[in-house]
């Protein structure tokens, strides 16, 4: 047996604490699956029998793959949102001052009026592209994360 008594018994206290990870579940179901279980965990082997045999109703495998697919269609959505409302930002950010009639006619505005309204534009449209920026990062850190432990859950279904 490669895992030694103490060690199952580490994973176990955590497993019934609900802190285990799923690598640590299969260390604990590869270790009762071998012939030469310990008489002193022997309940805790038929813990993990019974769950090795249940199995979720189909309804709820189902239920749980129309929800990731909810999930997966709602983050598109939110991705392709962020970059058009970024994209619209910039393109606002760029023509307001360039069609405001002040800007049109030659000698209305001092040069200082003008690195500050420059300034002012480039300062909405850097923060509006880091916004975009960082909504899809955070969308698709977001995505791969859950698409993940949908699939480690599915995995254990």
């Amino acid at each position: 047996m490669n895992t030694d008594v103490n060690t199952v018994k580490k994973l176990l206290a955590k497993y019934y604490a609900g802190e285990s990870t799923i690598d640590e579940e299969r260390v604990l179901r590869r270790f009762f699956e071998a012939a030469d279980v310990p008489a002193e965990l022997e309940a805790d082997r038929r813990v993990f029998d019974v769950s090795a045999q249940a199995e979720a109703p189909s309804w709820l495998k189902e239920a749980v793959v129309r929800r990731i697919d909810r999930k997966m269609r709602r983050r598109a959505f939110a991705k392709r949102f962020s970059a058009v409302a970024a994209a619209i930002a910039v393109m606002l950010a760029i023509a307001i001052p360039a069609l405001s009639p002040r800007w049109q006619q030659p000698g209305t505005m001092s040069p200082e009026e003008v690195r500050q309204q420059t300034e002012m534009a480039l300062n909405i449209l850097v923060g509006t592209v880091d916004k975009g920026c960082k909504a899809i990062g955070e969308s698709s850190r977001v995505t791969v994360e859950t698409t993940s432990e949908t699939i480690e859950s599915i995995k254990n279904i």
